[in-house]
């Protein structure tokens, strides 16, 4: 499971830098850096998930709540709802569902590397 939430992670921060590199190519390169900047910040937020998971985890869920709530208030009147909505589910959901994904793997590690308890074991004699 943690390997499928990276790669979901992995493909959603490289698509959006993928994006912010491409659409600021006629701006010159200080608008190009603005425009991948939220691409680097995803990018740098999977190699942490990669190198600390829970700590990664975390920073994922933090950013997509922030999209998820951020972007409807900022979007909202200027764009359609269908606009507003497609752009959560393509900025929003991956980084949330990584993220839960992480932590819900966590805690099955947790979980399958606690050592048993000595005293609760019955011995025959």
């Amino acid at each position: 499971m943690r390997k499928f939430a990276l790669i979901i992670a992995l493909i959603w921060a490289l698509w959006w830098l993928y994006f912010g590199l491409v659409s600021g190519t006629n701006e010159g390169i200080a608008d190009n850096l603005i425009s991948a900047t939220p691409g680097l910040i995803f990018v740098a937020s999977v190699v942490v998930a990669w190198r600390w998971q829970k700590a990664g985890a975390i920073t994922l869920l933090i950013e997509g709540l922030i999209i998820l709530f951020g972007y409807p208030r900022m979007a909202y009147g200027r764009l359609p709802f269908i606009t507003i909505l497609i752009v959560l589910v393509m900025l929003a959901l991956p980084a949330l569902l990584s993220g839960s994904l992480l932590i819900i793997s966590n805690k099955k590690q947790k979980v399958l590397k606690t050592p048993p308890n000595p005293e609760e074991e019955v011995t025959e004699k």
